[in-house]
């Protein structure tokens, strides 16, 4: 077993549950004044059916704490960006994918969380330019060995889980817009590759993750 299991260290949560009621708090006062300025002069409703959108977020912010973040994997906070598109299935209800990077350390070396989303997304405000959402879907993760600064045998664990998300796009224009998303992953890394040795883990390995991303982008009607 090249990986060890770790069962008496834990990781605190105090400071994501913080961050999570912040970010909310946060959405709900946006909420409040988008209310108050639903009926911005020349403003296109928040219809999302045949629509699409595509972002960038960035920077992206990533905070570890799966108990099994310890020992060997004993990653640090990180940093990185995100590309995202939606299509608008019926009003207010969306068909999103998004691509997502961060860069962390493990014991002085460089590794990347990658993650490969696709999931649906709610809007919950009608037109006005502040329009708060919650999505969620299916996630695949990698933790691995950045290849620009690899040193010994090559290492990836892959799991799968749910990524669920809350947040708020700001509408400038009916086109453009800002976004901002706070999103918290349940994932169990359950396969590694080592070097080329590849095996399913005797035990998964708790892979859970708090992120929060601000980005740009960019809306425009396909039918």
């Amino acid at each position: 077993m090249r990986v060890r299991g770790v069962t008496d260290a834990k990781h605190a949560v105090g400071q994501p549950a913080r961050a999570v009621v912040v970010t909310l708090a946060l959405v709900l006062i946006a909420t409040a004044s988008g209310t108050a300025h639903a009926r911005l002069k020349g403003f296109v409703p928040s219809s999302r059916r045949g629509t699409a959108e595509v972002w960038i977020e960035m920077p992206r912010f990533a905070e570890p704490f799966g108990d099994d973040y310890v020992g060997e994997y004993a990653i640090t906070n990180g940093w990185g960006f995100g590309l995202g598109v939606s299509f608008g299935l019926a009003d207010k209800i969306c068909l999103e994918g998004r691509s997502l990077q961060t860069n962390h350390t493990i014991e002085y070396a460089e590794w990347d969380v990658d993650m490969a989303y696709v999931g649906i997304k709610y809007c919950m405000v009608g037109d006005s330019p502040f329009q708060p959402f919650l999505s969620a879907g299916y996630v695949r993760q990698n933790l691995e060995t950045d290849t620009s600064s690899l040193h010994g045998e090559y290492t990836r664990l892959t799991g799968h889980g749910i990524l669920a998300s809350a947040g708020m796009d700001y509408f400038r224009t009916d086109k453009f817009f800002i976004t901002l998303r706070v999103g918290y992953t349940f994932v169990d890394y359950s396969y590694g590759i080592f070097g080329t040795d590849e095996q399913s883990l005797v035990e998964s390995l708790d892979g859970r993750m708090l992120s929060a991303s601000i980005g740009i982008g960019y809306r425009a009607p396909v039918w």
